[in-house]
């Protein structure tokens, strides 16, 4: 086999539409992972400021970011579709077939 053979090579024309979406798809994610990385050092660079200005503490930011995670946390679905409904918001939704103390 010459250096200039290519013919053992598979060309993602040839294998159809979903080698060129799988390839597309890949790429997206590489971008995504460096948007991603950018805004968090964006994100950890102004805590850093506003921490060291003495406008927040760091554990203001921690208290808020744990009151966001619980706000934004998934709310399990009855069976009607309504939420569930819990007196502790921060409690953990409850398994399949447990019943309500």
């Amino acid at each position: 086999m010459s250096g200039g053979d290519r013919s053992h090579r598979v060309n993602p024309s040839k294998r159809g539409p979903d080698a060129w979406s799988e390839m597309n798809w890949g790429a997206q994610m590489a971008d995504f992972k460096q948007m991603q990385y950018h805004q968090s050092i964006l994100w950890l660079a102004l805590v850093e400021l506003l921490v060291e200005k003495g406008i927040v503490t760091r554990e203001e930011i921690r208290e808020i970011a744990r009151e966001l995670d619980r706000k934004m946390a998934v709310v399990p679905l009855r069976k009607d579709g309504e939420e569930e409904k819990s007196g502790d918001p921060a409690s953990p939704p409850k398994e399949r077939g447990e019943k309500g103390k």
